[in-house]
């Protein structure tokens, strides 16, 4: 199988037919495909899946996550380009929540950042993130995903037009071809929302996620500690655009 001049083909039994013919066509893929031509910095003939996941059925607009190794020259020299394995996920969204708290009065009684903390398995713990999700695998959707996310983690539905745009990242170039798009949010709750965002899960199906609270004055110090890349380079760009 073919696109834009890179042949596909299957690097063991795992991989069927049906999967590899589901991988060519999805947008993901060809989007990754499509970076590799258009950059014009290497020029990558062939590529080799190696492990496929999908999020259902085996069909296109299904695919998950992708594990590749490719066959390829960079442009300028002909050299052959050593490290060509690739793990390959497609983008993703990351929304830095800000929530003041306010008395019947009107009075700000709390100043916070909102975290969700979930099991990560990859890393074998739970993680306390900025809330995050991926891009739509067939609309390539990015800020109505970001309003998905918001209300399936953190329980509060917002406006497109209230999430301001930060850019985007790209968080392990060397392994995994991922864009996280970043976003922030300031939002306000009152006393009785903030009690009871303290106490429940939040989540779609059997995640479990829950919310962490950090006030914004400690924002440095807590950002130092949890590691998570999203949170740092939103909260580094919220501050360059005078957002905080």
């Amino acid at each position: 199988m073919e696109y834009r001049g890179i042949n596909f083909v299957s690097g063991n039994e795992s991989v069927t037919d049906d999967m590899l013919k589901a991988v060519v066509a999805s947008q993901k893929m060809r989007e990754w495909c499509d970076a590799q031509v258009d950059e014009g910095v290497v020029d990558t003939t062939r590529v080799t899946i190696h492990n496929v996941k999908f999020f259902g059925p085996v069909l296109p607009e299904k695919l998950g996550f992708v594990m590749l190794e490719g066959n390829a020259r960079e442009i300028s020299t002909g050299d052959k380009v050593m490290a060509t394995c690739a793990f390959v996920r497609g983008g993703s969204v990351s929304v830095f929540v800000r929530a003041r708290v306010v008395a019947t009065n009107g009075a700000i009684v709390g100043d916070y950042g909102v975290f969700t903390e979930q099991i990560r398995y990859p890393m074998g713990k739970k993680l306390i993130e900025s809330c995050a999700g991926c891009v739509d695998a067939q609309t390539g959707d990015i800020k109505g995903v970001a309003m998905t996310e918001l209300q399936e983690e953190l329980g509060i539905i917002v406006n497109t037009e209230d999430v301001h745009d930060l850019g985007s990242i790209i968080p392990s170039g060397g392994g995994t071809y991922e864009n996280i798009n970043l976003y922030y949010l300031c939002i306000t709750l009152t006393e009785e929302e903030f009690q009871d965002k303290l106490t429940k899960s939040f989540g779609v199906g059997d995640e479990k996620i829950r919310l962490k609270f950090t006030p914004f004055d400690q924002m440095d110090a807590f950002l130092d500690t949890i590691g998570d890349v999203k949170a740092e380079c939103s909260w580094r760009r919220m501050q360059n655009k005078s957002l905080v």
